[in-house]
């Protein structure tokens, strides 16, 4: 594996812990789950209540920039084989958006990636879900 690349990912994964953690009071209160728990790193979602498991993921431009987002498909697929409810939140520079993953729903897989970590990682399978499918969040 490529040094620089290794390095980058490396910190790119540290960098969303921390993210995440700084997150996790707000996500609570948003979605009214006090008891919202931060996963292990390498989980499927990054929060679990008991009850609800909630991935929360930031994107460095606005809402309206593109009319959809995409999600990595190993979350759909982790979503649709477990029976609690699974909620996506993406931090968008101008708002919150967030959905709950309909686990009937087939939704559009593509290739996807992205090449800015000194590699392309443009391969990956990824699920493209339109925005108007997600309802903004409450701001606090």
């Amino acid at each position: 594996m490529n040094l620089k690349y290794k390095r980058r990912k490396e910190k790119d994964c540290r960098e969303n812990v921390k993210k995440e953690l700084e997150a996790l009071p707000y996500v609570r209160e948003i979605l009214e789950m006090p008891n919202l728990q931060k996963t292990n790193p390498f989980d499927k979602f990054d929060f679990f209540d008991g009850d609800t498991y909630c991935e929360y993921r930031t994107r460095n431009i606005k809402s309206t920039d593109y009319y959809t987002t995409i999600i990595p498909y190993c979350k759909i697929e982790f979503a649709k084989s477990v029976e609690q409810p699974c909620i996506i939140l993406i931090q968008y520079q101008d708002r919150l958006m967030k959905l709950n993953v309909d686990k009937e729903r087939n939704y559009k897989i593509k290739r996807g990636g992205r090449n800015d970590r000194f590699k392309d990682e443009y391969k990956e399978k990824y699920v493209y879900i339109p925005l108007r499918e997600f309802e903004e969040c409450k701001v606090l």
